[in-house]
């Protein structure tokens, strides 16, 4: 161990102690770190219920890389428990400004020493990893923020320290369900993220470029060519902070103000795949012409045109109570499966939280609650939420408690209902061909695997089934079973002409009868083999 992991380890080590978790400190084998003097007396027992918020002080002392994990693990209840996300959720991450001698040092480092001018020595904000100021570029206001000196060091002896204590709080911890590995795998990807500026003028110029036409919401404009892995310049937008406007905002003004944040967000997800994930009140600036100005895209996510249409039918079937196939939908979002034994009891899961929400007429908080218990639902039954979902449930929550504070009577889910069903309204039939193609081949394609589960339960003595059969009773079953096998032939090439004609139409090709030449065939061969597989019933 290096000497700077060694004292930073020793100051944890104090932390722990002084909120009175010395016994975890006696289990993971780090009691001897402290003064001789402090291992004297014999720790207090620890009140579990005590743990999270004492977790929360700990870090907040101990800073740097230690807040930065804690306000991660706030919005991953895939990661922790919920009691440990509403305690981390207050960790706000402050730290002694820079001088402005170290700021100007840094810029010259970084070739910056003659861009800008009128460097402004107050900072705006100063965090663990860097440090906001105003200045002017080519005329133009701007905010440029720095990255402090060593904070790559200091996030690697964290780092170091953090993977230490997983190991040993892996072997003690009360929560089964809590991958500590997972929580460093993704504390390491997000700090490589966070130290590495590139990543997010990258994601800032996306964004410029999906709101450019935007006559509502304005995104600052980014400045590649002054900007570097320690560097950030930007448009510095001239707003007033949300909190600063409610008091002269008329209600009407507040309403429209809330529903065009949702729907801002909702754009973001569901047609451009990239969306801040973080719209706190903080990061949200009334801007003149009754536009709003959004910042600080620190915390973002990405989504796919796969998990766009997936995530769309599961609100669509949690809307009509089609528990069932939401449940699927959830289950092809996390790329896996619920165990078959445990099918019903996740259904029943599920059934549970629909309704709830339902009952309560969709209000005020039901989205945060809704979204924890199914993340948490699926945590239980080994299905883990990919990171891209979880980072919508949290964009989702915290736009609602911004949307709430600007009207408290708003109610989210009017908006996303009505922004839902236009997309789904706006598709053509070529995508609904298409949907429903992919479902008739994923339906069928399982049957083998779940075949094989019952197999390997007889195997196991799990499964038994009693029958009598006759010697023609047994010809009658082989006939049977081979005429089901050659339907579910029969239904993956009708499936797979589905999802020809579908795809067909959305590339746009000759039409013959108002559906392209190609489309019309692979549809009329579907609906034959189709009627192959299932005949009409006789008069």
């Amino acid at each position: 161990m290096r000497r700077m992991e060694f004292r930073r380890l020793r100051q944890i080590v104090r932390e722990v102690h002084r909120s009175g978790l010395g016994r975890m400190l006696v289990q993971t084998q780090l009691w001897h770190f402290l003064p001789w003097h402090k291992r004297l007396a014999e720790p207090p027992s620890i009140n579990h219920e005590d743990v999270p918020q004492k977790l929360a002080t700990i870090m907040d002392r101990l800073g740097g890389a230690f807040i930065k994990l804690g306000q991660l693990l706030s919005v991953r209840p895939d990661l922790v428990p919920q009691e440990y996300c509403r305690a981390f959720s207050k960790l706000q991450d402050q730290a002694q400004p820079l001088s402005y001698a170290t700021v100007r040092r840094i810029l010259i480092e970084q070739h910056h020493r003659e861009a800008f001018s009128k460097l402004r020595k107050e900072p705006l904000g100063s965090a663990s990893v860097s440090q906001v100021h105003t200045a002017v570029y080519q005329g133009k206001d701007v905010v440029v923020k720095v990255q402090r000196p060593n904070a790559q060091e200091a996030f690697a002896a964290d780092i170091a320290i953090l993977e230490h204590f997983a190991s040993l709080a892996a072997r003690h911890s009360k929560h089964p369900h809590v991958s500590f590995d997972a929580i460093i795998t993704e504390f390491k990807r997000y700090s490589k993220e966070e130290l590495d500026f590139h990543h997010e003028l990258s994601s800032i110029q996306r964004f410029y470029d999906n709101f450019s036409k935007d006559k509502h919401v304005i995104i600052p404009k980014p400045y590649p060519e002054v900007s570097s892995s320690k560097v950030l310049v930007l448009e510095w937008l001239h707003g007033q902070k949300l909190r600063n406007s409610l008091h002269t905002m008329p209600s009407a003004e507040r309403t429209r103000l809330a529903t065009l944040l949702v729907n801002a967000m909702l754009k973001q997800v569901f047609e451009d795949g990239l969306f801040h994930a973080d719209l706190h009140p903080g990061n949200v600036l009334v801007m003149p012409k009754g536009k709003l100005g959004l910042i600080d895209f620190g915390i973002v996510g990405y989504w796919s045109d796969t998990r766009k249409d997936t995530a769309l039918r599961m609100l669509a079937h949690f809307w009509r109570k089609e528990i069932g196939l939401m449940a699927d939908a959830i289950e092809e979002i996390c790329n896996a499966h619920v165990e078959l034994r445990l099918r019903n009891l996740f259904e029943e899961e599920l059934s549970d939280i629909v309704y709830r929400v339902h009952d309560e007429q969709l209000g005020k908080g039901s989205t945060t609650t809704m979204l924890f218990d199914l993340i948490s639902a699926c945590v239980r039954y080994q299905v883990r939420m990919p990171r891209d979902f979880v980072m919508f449930a949290k964009a989702l929550v915290t736009v609602e408690g911004t949307a709430i504070e600007l009207d408290p009577d708003f109610r989210i889910w009017d908006v996303i209902d009505h922004y839902v069903h236009g997309m789904l309204r706006k598709r053509h039939i070529g995508h609904e061909l298409y949907s429903k193609g992919r479902r008739v081949v994923k339906v069928i394609s399982r049957l083998p695997e779940r075949m094989e589960r019952i197999m390997d339960r007889v195997e196991d003595g799990q499964l038994h089934v009693e029958m009598e059969l006759q010697p023609a009773e047994l010809r009658d079953l082989n006939k049977h079973l081979d005429k089901s096998s050659s339907k579910v032939v029969l239904g993956l090439i009708a499936g797979a002409l589905l999802v020809l004609a579908g795809l067909t139409i959305q590339l746009g090709a000759p039409v013959l009868l108002g559906l392209p030449a190609l489309s019309l065939i692979a549809v009329i061969g579907a609906i034959i083999l189709l009627l192959l597989i299932v005949p009409l019933p006789r008069e």
